[in-house]
């Protein structure tokens, strides 16, 4: 199990320990980044991948980030991160993508939404689907790559599958992956670090690895093989030993790798140069704001020759004192020795100038950070208006991107769920039907990105009531279904016409 306290004391949020595991644990505590250390039989390609994750993270976490950039050899310099607005566009990002009241319905005219709609909140419930909808969202804003897998939950040997739930899937775990020319995936490993064997319960610090294909290149049938590897150097798949599972389609009643992966658009990793820059001209305006102090000795020797200055201010007695609400600080000089302030040649207006272009450029590319951080400025309305749709654009792309994954992990949960036997009563073909008759087939709701206020909503809906029916003046002003529900209740209680 990962500790959740860092060897410097500071505690590790959940999304943390998930990410950097036991090894990473252990580089988060020395200051490097994993992504950079080599790992057996890792190709080029999943090096530079894991490296760009790491990176991605160290952004997100902002916790000494250019000193964890620095000792990864990705950055110059080991310097304050003066400016990060990435953790604000990810809660961004948290509050608007998956956030909400998220509904089904159906996407056939043969489908059942109700039924439709009782199985997903079934298997939501099973997945904890407030910590999934997080845990999936950072994910696809910070590094990009999503997998969710589909699995039963089986309480013992003994016992038949019980439940079955969805998990997001760690994307520096996945060594590698195939896809068709859907983004379907043909092949897919797993490596997971853990202390106890899933299969015969030994406490032993061990890689599972579980690997995925459609088709074997032996020519074995497709399905799932499962390996425990107890030395690091065997990580390579021409080196592993005999699976200590071996499961093909056949055996498991489908004919899919129940894993799904979606690429998302990560905007704000195209800032990341510009953000660089800011901070390293800042840390090298911090570093030239400091006074410079001449000595003058103003006095000669018995030949005429002027006097060296006196030593620097080591040798000499500093007196600090309080004075007011400030410090003040005395040196003491021999006397005929006067000590002045030396000019400044440095434009620190320019250097300023040019700092705020560059943060005015990064804020311009990321209209999810403008709108997370709108305090009580005075906006044109237009403008406002122009930054809500760029910033609703981003925050759509990103949902649409993740639901369209959870739909298709959804289905696959149905054909799980039906052929272990789970709840017949939910997830029965005669319910909810199966995917190849279409009936299963469902979409998520449209709903708003940025919710009205209660105020605004009742006038948009006084607004609208005159000209239309209760039911379409309140969908139109925002109200979700049960107000909508009540509203027409009430409102064929007081106008029986409403009805008809």
């Amino acid at each position: 199990m990962t500790n959740e306290w860092t060897t410097d004391g500071r505690p590790m949020s959940r999304i943390a320990q998930r990410f950097w595991g036991g090894v990473g644990q252990r580089i988060l505590d020395s200051g490097a980044l994993d992504g950079t250390q080599y790992k057996p039989g890792q190709s080029a390609d999943e090096g530079a991948r894991l490296s760009e994750y790491d990176r991605r993270w160290a952004y997100y976490q902002n916790d000494a980030l250019y000193t964890r950039l620095h000792r990864a050899g990705l950055t110059p310099s080991d310097m304050p991160a003066h400016f990060n607005p990435i953790p604000a566009v990810v809660d961004f990002y948290l509050a608007t993508a998956l956030a909400g009241d998220a509904q089904v319905q159906a996407a056939t005219d043969d489908g059942d939404g109700d039924a439709t709609g009782a199985a997903v909140r079934l298997l939501w419930r099973g997945s904890n689907w407030p910590t999934l909808r997080r845990d999936l969202t950072v994910t696809a804003a910070v590094l990009g790559d999503v997998f969710v897998k589909v699995a039963e939950r089986q309480p013992s040997p003994e016992e038949g599958p019980t439940a079955v739930y969805m998990q997001d899937i760690a994307p520096q775990h996945v060594r590698w992956w195939d896809v068709d020319e859907r983004g379907y995936l043909t092949a897919i490993r797993i490596d997971t670090e853990r202390l106890e064997s899933v299969f015969t319960g030994e406490k032993r610090r061990h890689t599972l690895i579980e690997i995925w294909r459609k088709v074997w290149p032996d020519g074995e049938p497709g399905g799932v093989r499962f390996y425990e590897v107890l030395r690091a150097d065997l990580l390579n798949e021409e080196s592993l030993n005999a699976a200590v599972r071996v499961d093909t389609f056949d055996d498991l009643g489908y004919d899919f790798i129940p894993i799904v992966w979606e690429r998302l658009d990560t905007p704000w990793r195209r800032q990341v140069t510009p953000i660089d820059r800011y901070n390293a001209l800042a840390w090298q305006m911090t570093r030239l704001n400091r006074p410079l102090a001449v000595i003058r000795a103003g006095g000669e020797d018995k030949l005429g020759r002027p006097l060296p200055a006196p030593p620097g201010a080591d040798d000499l007695q500093e007196l600090y004192s309080e004075e007011g609400d400030g410090v003040m600080g005395v040196v003491r000089l021999p006397g005929r020795v006067s000590m002045e302030w030396s000019g400044n040649a440095i434009d620190f207006g320019a250097m300023t100038a040019l700092m705020a272009e560059v943060k005015e450029s990064v804020i311009d590319g990321l209209p999810e950070y403008r709108v997370a951080t709108l305090r009580g400025v005075q906006v044109a309305t237009e403008t406002l208006q122009l930054l809500m749709n760029q910033a609703e654009a981003r925050a759509l792309a990103l949902r649409d991107g993740l639901q369209r994954a959870l739909v298709r992990a959804h289905l696959m949960a149905f054909t799980i769920a039906q052929v272990a036997g789970i709840q017949p009563d939910v997830f029965g073909e005669n319910v909810i039907g199966w995917y190849d008759d279409g009936r299963a087939a469902h979409e998520f709701v449209d709903r708003p990105v940025f919710t009205k206020t209660a105020a605004a909503k009742a006038t948009e809906f006084a607004t609208l009531a005159p000209h239309a029916t209760a039911e379409g003046a309140a969908t139109v002003a925002g109200y979700d279904r049960g107000e909508i529900e009540a509203l027409v209740n009430l409102s064929i209680a007081e106008f029986p016409e409403e009805a008809r």
